[in-house]
């Protein structure tokens, strides 16, 4: 699908594009929906622009993408640097592994600590701060678990969260893919 047919990058509107042709519905076709130079598409449940095209669904992000870039190649996703669903300025968009996308993720809804990455938990009985970071390929998750018993309530999440943001850092060294946004 071209996308350029149909669509005009806009960083202006609100979505990132506008039509670029007419658009008719109705019995008969006679009926103009929305004009050239309107916003198109509309927000979602889940937070981002979506426009409906031939009677197909897309996230405009997709679209924007593969209007300036082309196709997006089926192993990859369109990230969005600062977290923001919503922004979809091309500057903001970068194609990545689905593993440096979850990279990029926000912070869990459930997090009661404040810090990306660091949670407590309970284990046999006992109180610890957790640090958790995604090691590269093959995926497998890295944590470090400080005993509020033995180090003081602050001082292990202080720990936890310098040890996440160490191992962040080497990671970052060899091009893991996190994003200023995500805790460092």
């Amino acid at each position: 699908m071209n996308f350029n047919d149909w669509f005009i990058y806009d960083e202006t509107s609100p979505t990132g594009i506008r039509w670029k042709v007419d658009r008719w519905g109705g019995e008969d076709y006679r009926c103009r929906r929305v004009s050239a130079g309107d916003v198109a598409g509309s927000l979602s449940k889940k937070g981002y622009w979506q426009v409906i095209l031939l009677k197909r669904g897309y996230r405009v992000h997709r679209v924007i993408w593969q209007m300036k870039n082309g196709e997006i190649p089926a192993s990859l996703h369109i990230d969005h640097v600062n977290r923001k669903k919503s922004d979809n300025r091309i500057s903001n968009l970068r194609l990545v592994l689905n593993e440096v996308n979850k990279r990029n993720s926000g912070m869990y809804s459930n997090n009661k600590s404040g810090v990306t990455g660091v949670r407590q938990i309970t284990m046999g009985g006992r109180q610890y701060w957790c640090a958790t970071w995604a090691n590269l390929p093959p995926e497998k998750k890295g944590a470090a678990y400080f005993s509020t018993a033995k180090f003081g309530f602050y001082e292990a999440f202080q720990m936890a969260c310098e040890r996440r943001l160490l191992e962040i850092s080497k990671l970052q060294k060899l091009g893991a893919g996190y994003s200023e946004t995500h805790g460092l």
